[in-house]
């Protein structure tokens, strides 16, 4: 009997950490989710690029590899090729229309959001406070949800639609 009851307790753990890993986002849905959710906002005309560009602020380059792997599916956004910029610090950002990063690599979202400020750039985030961000990746009831900050947005010349 207590065998059947400790094997009961790890079935259960495993089927637990199994249960929250799927909640947590992975970089295929990350990649997926920026890019869909690029398609809802509108930019400025003022942006004189030709292309839209997409940066990933990361230590690593795992995200960057799926964000260009999912641009080249999709071929352009707003009409305009996607091209892909992977920063490693804040202080590397450049003209780009869309910034992600999250908060478990320790940015300082603060400080992306001085750099950027006035600028049509959107912010994408995961895990930092609603009101810092534009967009904010979160994990509710053990699903992938996002977080709109309309008002940010807009503060950027931003529209949602």
């Amino acid at each position: 009997m207590k065998r059947f009851a400790l094997f009961l307790m790890v079935l259960f753990s495993a089927f637990s950490l199994a249960g929250q890993s799927k909640a947590n986002f992975d970089n295929k849905s990350r990649a997926i989710y920026i890019l869909d959710i690029a398609k809802y906002i509108e930019w400025p005309d003022s942006s004189d690029s030709p292309d839209f560009r997409l940066g990933v602020l990361a230590h690593d380059s795992a995200l960057f590899r799926n964000l260009l792997s999912e641009a080249e599916k999709r071929g352009s956004l707003h009409d305009k090729p996607i091209r892909v910029y992977l920063f490693n610090k804040e202080e590397d950002i450049k003209d780009i229309d869309l910034i992600f990063f999250k908060k478990s690599d320790n940015f300082n979202i603060s400080k992306v959001y001085e750099m950027i400020a006035g600028r049509p750039i959107l912010m994408i985030t995961e895990g930092y406070p609603y009101h810092m961000s534009m967009v904010n990746f979160i994990v509710l009831d053990g699903r992938k949800k996002y977080e709109v900050n309309k008002n940010k947005m807009l503060a950027a010349g931003l529209t949602p639609v």
